[in-house]
């Protein structure tokens, strides 16, 4: 309760991709979000990222106990799916049986999110992102080892988005994010 009410004030993003791991620690302040430390490093699959991370940044003097972790499209399985017409309290249930009849059960539990990229009167399109459970609670425990809260895990392409809705202190009711990578450039 508390936490919503007080929410800490830092958060680090990590960008993780192969063979080079990105970071980015921002600050909430008045009147922009100020970046506490940035910086990349060299991927080891020996020992665990947070880890990893927490060593970098203790190369900045400064501590981290929030993270958001941004991974490439070839960690997580991301399909799209045309639904019938449905309120947004039903989309969830729709979405997982959806998803649910692609995967087989040697998969596993998958975890599904979503962003509904049309809707009208005819149906609903949306773009899922999943990735088996297992992989999530792993991540999440690492991340915990290391003494950080891991606060949501996503697409990389959305981190910009992620960015605005941890950071922003007074959010406007619209707000454009622009990535702009080697060849494309994503709102």
């Amino acid at each position: 309760m508390l936490n919503r009410l007080n929410p800490p004030k830092t958060c680090m993003f990590v960008q993780c991709t192969q063979p080079i791991h990105r970071y980015l620690l921002v600050e909430r302040a008045l009147p922009v979000p100020r970046i506490l430390a940035s910086g990349s490093l060299d991927a080891e699959d020996s020992r665990p990222l947070a880890e990893q991370l927490q060593e970098q940044l203790a190369t900045h003097k400064v501590r981290c106990r929030q993270a958001v972790l941004l991974l490439p499209r070839a960690e997580l399985e991301v399909t799209s799916h045309q639904l019938p017409p449905a309120a947004k309290s039903e989309l969830p249930e729709l979405v997982y049986n959806a998803t649910a009849a692609e995967f087989d059960d040697a998969a596993g539990e998958q975890i599904n999110d979503f962003l509904v990229t049309h809707q009208d009167d005819t149906g609903c399109e949306t773009l899922v992102f999943s990735m088996p459970d297992q992989r999530i609670k792993d991540y999440v425990a690492s991340f915990k080892t290391a003494g950080m809260k891991l606060l949501g895990i996503t697409f990389s392409g959305l981190g910009s988005v992620e960015l605005l809705k941890r950071v922003i202190q007074r959010p406007a009711a619209t707000a454009v994010s622009v990535a702009i990578g080697d060849a494309d450039v994503d709102l």
